[in-house]
């Protein structure tokens, strides 16, 4: 029984360690650079549609927050800005191009998309999609088309 204790805490442990280096990778390296290269990073990097899309997610996740501000917080209205975070955060990252950024985003859109095709079939609510759904699928293809470039 010890043993199944010692195994089970080190693959804890170890979990514990790999989401520590992945939020130290979610704020683009800060510690690296400063906040002023980091944006001059996103806007010059990439072909010009990518600072012009992260715009779009930026300010779409903006208003998202101000609409459901009269929503009671642990409401299913609140998903939107969940999604809108996850593809913000993932597209900023595609914008420095960063590999985990363009596979975050693709993912994150495949995931939506399957709940789209399933909210046809079973009449889910729309509140659980993203309702960005279709143009995150437009974009997933943009990041395909440069996904060489990223590094």
């Amino acid at each position: 029984m010890s043993n199944w204790y010692n195994v089970n805490h080190a693959l804890n442990t170890f979990d514990l360690r790999l989401t520590t280096f992945d939020l130290r990778l979610l704020i683009f390296d800060l510690s690296l650079r400063n906040a002023k290269e980091t944006i001059k990073d996103i806007v010059r990097k990439p072909p010009m549609l990518f600072p012009l899309v992260a715009l779009f997610h930026v300010l779409w996740f903006a208003w998202t927050i101000w609409d459901d501000r009269h929503e009671p917080f642990p409401d299913v209205a609140w998903l939107q800005v969940l999604w809108l975070a996850g593809y913000t955060v993932f597209w900023l990252a595609a914008c420095d191009l960063r590999k985990w950024g363009a596979l975050g985003y693709i993912v994150l859109t495949i995931i939506d998309s399957s709940l789209y095709l399933a909210a046809l079939n079973h009449k889910i609510p729309s509140d659980y999609i993203s309702t960005l759904c279709l143009y995150d699928g437009l974009f997933s293809f943009f990041l395909l088309f440069y996904y060489k470039r990223f590094n």
